[in-house]
């Protein structure tokens, strides 16, 4: 059974509880000997028989009339105050006289404890109304609960296509560079060439396995985070100074994919100058339930900022859509440097209908 079914029937068993318990408490009470008017059993058994057409009431409204409002507000409406009416005949009628008493006698005349407790047709036909009203408000609860998933999961999917495009997205010109270097490698130091043949291979089975995702394992993640900076690496001189600090184990913490890989590759895109001294500093920590990362490079221009602005505006929208207000983030010029700050909840909550 899907989860906002099991909500609605838990709904409507919430309100069945209260209404075949509450009124027959006095009843139990005596029953009990824990009040001075003594009741029976029979009492109690005959004032959930009494509920009985009330809970026809329910099922004919849930099953019959409730459906229709689905297709026509006006013939819902319509069809809700057929049924009404029925019903209040019915309880003017058959449902004035509590079933086993004499036709002779009349039920607002009854005094004696022993007999069964009167139900007025006017009473009776206000519980109707009250089961209708629960009817309709739980099936409008959860109908909304199940709009907002099913647009959620439309944004997901929406997302879905976007990360499928990230995964063409993280700068083709790194690909094409890292090839370039790994064919120079070639004839100056084979043996490297081929542990970064290795790498790339490795990352790009990773960015295929992974391009359609929606939540990965951190280490995957991590892992990537390494081959990318591994490659990046045979690209710059001594002069850039590249330091990570990444957690050997992360459990079972998932995280939304190529994230994290995002910030550092464009920590290397925009922070990295062949002419003056540069820095990458990456830095991934798994505690108490969070993903904290953070990520600063030099700031060489002041276009760094706007440029990264754009591909900043995605990432919110893309971590707004899967965590919605859960995590933070702060990315901002400090000095001559530029700061990246991202904490997330290690676990993912997907919907589901």
């Amino acid at each position: 059974m899907k989860p906002l079914e099991k909500k609605k029937l838990k709904l409507y068993g919430l309100f069945w509880g209260a209404v075949l318990i509450v009124p027959t408490l006095p009843l139990l009470w005596g029953a009990l000997g824990i009040t001075g008017h003594f009741s029976s059993f029979e009492e109690i058994l005959s004032l959930w028989l009494s509920i009985l057409p009330i809970l026809v009431l329910f099922l004919i409204h849930n099953f019959l009339v409730l459906p229709l409002g689905k297709k026509s507000k006006p013939l819902y409406i319509a069809a809700g105050f057929v049924l009404i009416a029925l019903f209040g005949i019915y309880c003017f009628t058959l449902g004035d006289h509590p079933p086993g008493l004499p036709a002779h006698i009349n039920p607002m005349e009854l005094t004696s404890p022993s007999h069964q407790p009167a139900r007025p047709a006017a009473l009776m036909l206000g519980f109707g109304v009250l089961a209708i009203l629960a009817n309709y408000g739980a099936d409008a609860i959860v109908e909304n609960e199940r709009k907002e998933r099913e647009g959620k999961l439309l944004e997901i999917n929406n997302l879905r296509l976007q990360l499928d495009a990230l995964r063409y997205q993280i700068n083709p010109h790194f690909f094409l560079n890292t090839l370039n270097n790994i064919q120079a490698l070639i004839l100056v130091d084979p043996e490297k060439a081929s542990e970064s043949i290795g790498v790339f291979s490795k990352m790009t089975r990773m960015v295929m396995r992974y391009g359609d995702a929606l939540v990965i394992p951190l280490a995957d993640e991590v892992g990537f985070i390494e081959s990318l900076i591994s490659l990046t690496r045979l690209r710059y001189t001594d002069n850039v100074s590249i330091e990570t600090s990444l957690p050997a184990r992360s459990g079972d913490a998932v995280i939304q994919p190529l994230v994290l890989a995002t910030f550092v590759e464009n920590a290397f895109k925009h922070g990295i100058s062949y002419e003056r001294p540069s820095f990458v500093k990456v830095n991934v920590e798994h505690r108490d339930g969070r993903i904290i990362f953070q990520c600063e490079n030099t700031l060489h221009t002041d276009s760094h900022a706007e440029s990264y602005g754009i591909g900043l505006e995605n990432v919110r929208k893309r971590l707004s859509l899967m965590y919605e207000d859960k995590y933070h983030l702060t990315a901002e010029p400090s000095g001559d440097h530029y700061k990246v700050e991202l904490i997330l909840p290690d676990k993912i909550d997907m919907p589901a209908l």
